[in-house]
């Protein structure tokens, strides 16, 4: 696998990470015009994000989790001391999502002139943990940012040392007894949570990030060749049966594809410009959501040309690039100072 020699990454992981954070950005953005009822060219959209079986935003959370996976196999892959793990996963989440809450609800509470929810107080103990965008579907909840996928990542942090264990016994025991796990969850699906928020469905993806750090040492490029076809066709073309098989996929064969096209890329500036997306995009996930809508409102039922929408998109990108870096900068000042105390 390509490396940085110095720092020791693999450089996939930082390409195939600043992809996911594009693809989220663009799907919400498009999501977000169908909301606020604006028309780009006389459509609904900039650019087409959804497909026969998923969309920008469903791709991008299945990278994000293998990535994530596959992250954490990398990083503890000969050992795991628990108490280390729990403490540098509880520092990378929580200070910065603590912040940008914070400086979300006194936004809100300067521009609705006051303290508007409609939400049980004990809900805010959801919020304090990160879970209130993932349960939010259940119960009211103080959710401001963010995405429902942070909550489920959190579950992942926290299962991944136990899951890391069943793995190492047996890898391809662990996979498959999963595989058939999952493979009856989507077909006889019991929650009322959406199916593609679900943990235990999404797990699949996180293991899967885990299954090829760890089993396939090298991802050639012709291996984009069959991924690349089969992506194409479960873009364009309906899966019959249950939808979830089909993102799945969509998920495990962009992810390959990615690898191995990322494998070929020797520009340093396009690397390190992943690099860059990949180190400010937890700050990115955290407050693109809120710039996007408060951005777009002031558009609504607006009438755009193509050009007009691409501005507005490109505008839209700088202010979260420079809210997610000062979020970014303030957490790391905050966190040392309370360190000196």
């Amino acid at each position: 696998m390509q490396k940085d020699t110095q720092k020791e990454r693999i450089i996939w992981l930082d390409i195939v990470r600043a992809f996911s954070v594009i693809l989220i950005i663009c799907g919400h953005f498009n999501d977000a015009i169908t909301g606020k009822n604006i028309s780009i060219a006389n459509k609904a959209y900039l650019i087409p994000s959804t497909f026969a079986n998923g969309s920008f935003g469903t791709l991008g959370v299945s990278l994000f989790f293998m990535i994530s996976g596959a992250s954490l196999m990398y990083t503890y892959s000969n050992n795991i001391k628990i108490k280390t793990y729990f403490t540098k996963r509880f520092k990378g989440i929580y200070p910065m999502f603590w912040l940008a809450y914070a400086g979300a609800f006194l936004y809100y509470f300067w521009k609705n002139k006051g303290i508007h929810f409609i939400a049980e107080k004990w809900t805010f103990v959801l919020t304090i943990l990160g879970f209130d965008g993932y349960f939010n579907y259940r119960v009211k909840t103080f959710y401001l940012l963010g995405e429902w996928f942070l909550g489920c990542i959190i579950f992942m942090y926290i299962l991944f040392p136990l899951i890391r264990l069943l793995y190492k016994k047996n890898g391809y025991l662990f996979l498959g007894c999963y595989l058939v796990i999952y493979t009856i969850l989507v077909l006889y699906y019991p929650f009322q949570m959406s199916i593609t928020r679900n943990l235990f469905i999404r797990l699949m993806d996180f293991c899967f990030g885990i299954m090829v750090i760890d089993k396939i040492k090298k991802i050639k490029f012709y291996y984009a060749v069959p991924t690349s076809i089969l992506l194409l066709l479960l873009l364009l073309y309906k899966v019959p049966g249950h939808g979830m098989y089909a993102i799945t996929l969509m998920g495990m064969s962009a992810f390959i594809m990615l690898i191995a096209v990322s494998e070929k890329i020797k520009n340093k500036h396009i690397i390190q410009l992943c690099q860059t997306i990949g180190k400010y995009s937890y700050a990115i996930f955290l407050v693109h959501h809120i710039v996007i809508n408060e951005m777009l409102a002031r558009f609504s039922g607006c009438r755009l040309s193509f050009v007009e929408g691409s501005l507005l998109l490109l505008e839209i990108v700088i202010v979260i690039v420079f809210i997610a870096w000062s979020l970014f900068s303030v957490e790391k000042r905050t966190v040392a100072k309370v360190k000196g105390v």
